[in-house]
């Protein structure tokens, strides 16, 4: 009795940490096609900051490394790091490239404010 209870119990909260990290993955992943998007519709960069855009990506590149290396290293502590964190890290990593790109293809107006 109690051993079964305890693992539906489990089964259902591991099921709710799935569920709830996968909304996690794609609600913060949608957050970033607003500014692709924009980039497109307008055919412009005008507004967008170089210098945020280029923490972004040596954020999430770093971000990814660390997440790719956790998730595969079997001796830094496994099961702490999971395919959302995995998913999420690389498709910012992705988006923000695509962002970049853009500036490249819309160089007119891209503002560097505060990097050096």
């Amino acid at each position: 009795g109690d051993v079964y209870k305890r693992q539906t119990q489990s089964t259902w909260g591991n099921l709710l940490i799935e569920i709830t990290g996968w909304i996690y993955v794609i609600v913060w992943s949608l957050s970033f096609y607003g500014q692709v998007y924009e980039n497109c519709k307008y055919k412009s960069v005008e507004g967008l900051s170089l210098d945020y855009l280029l923490l972004n990506v040596s954020g999430f590149t770093f971000y990814s490394i660390y997440v790719l290396f956790g998730y595969y290293a079997e001796d830094t502590g496994a099961n702490q790091v999971t395919m959302q964190d995995i998913v999420f890290a690389l498709h910012a990593l992705l988006i923000t490239l695509i962002t970049c790109c853009q500036c490249c293809y819309y160089p007119e107006k891209v503002t560097l404010q505060n990097l050096l």
